[in-house]
């Protein structure tokens, strides 16, 4: 068995993406435009590579008034949110299992320490992590391991007794540049990225089984895409 788990927040423990996706759609299709899959899927796990905003005024060859639409924009998007104020399927009773077992909970995520531990809040987790990190404690964001290095440091764990967990390309590359052996739990989204480099692939935590786990054996779960 692992000595500690560490778990991505966005897509993976709370289900962010998808509303995000859906408001940031609705925006450009106001605006008569469609929003450009291709690039969407350069940003998912980190949002500082493409500037939408540009991407939209670009389009529509016009200025926006971006002071009355981002506020609408994260009105739509949390009011999704909070209307399923839940973790995603599998991860109460996956991290009641590891509290049984004594296998300690980290928390690795490149979003602000505001934006983590306001949703662990509204999905009732924030008492659920011996370790939280967030870009507020690191330099390097993901696809950089600074986030995983230092969860690992804070739970006291070596990071190759760490199997993290993912649901993206970039959160992937940074636990295994942290040493660590990781799973991806792709979302209709996510699946389209290069998860390649992960050690098991799983539909949804609630296929995790700590009783078939060992870090030496990722038979339960399927083999990554190619």
């Amino acid at each position: 068995m692992f000595d500690a788990f560490i778990f991505d927040l966005d897509g993976l423990l709370v289900n962010t993406e998808l509303p995000y996706h859906r408001a940031w759609e609705e925006l450009f299709q106001r605006h008569g435009q469609e929003l450009p899959m291709d690039q969407w899927l350069l940003c998912l796990g980190r949002m500082d590579v493409v500037d939408f905003w540009d991407v939209l005024e670009d389009r529509c060859g016009q200025g926006l008034d971006r002071a009355t639409l981002k506020p609408a924009l994260k009105a739509a998007f949390m009011d999704e949110v909070r209307a399923h104020p839940e973790p995603m399927p599998g991860v109460r009773r996956l991290l009641a299992d590891m509290k049984r077992r004594g296998v300690l909970a980290g928390l690795a995520s490149t979003s602000d320490d505001r934006w983590v531990y306001g949703m662990l809040k509204v999905v009732g987790l924030e008492d659920a992590f011996q370790a939280v990190v967030t870009s507020s404690d690191v330099k390097h964001g993901k696809p950089a391991p600074d986030v995983y290095l230092r969860c690992s440091e804070k739970l006291g764990v070596d990071p190759a007794r760490c199997l993290a967990l993912e649901d993206s390309c970039y959160g992937l590359q940074a636990a295994k540049a942290a040493g660590m052996t990781c799973y991806v739990v792709p979302s209709e989204l996510t699946c389209r990225q290069d998860l390649s480099l992960a050690d098991g692939r799983l539909d949804s935590l609630e296929d995790l089984d700590l009783n078939c786990l060992s870090d030496t054996d990722v038979s339960l779960a399927e083999a990554p895409a190619p």
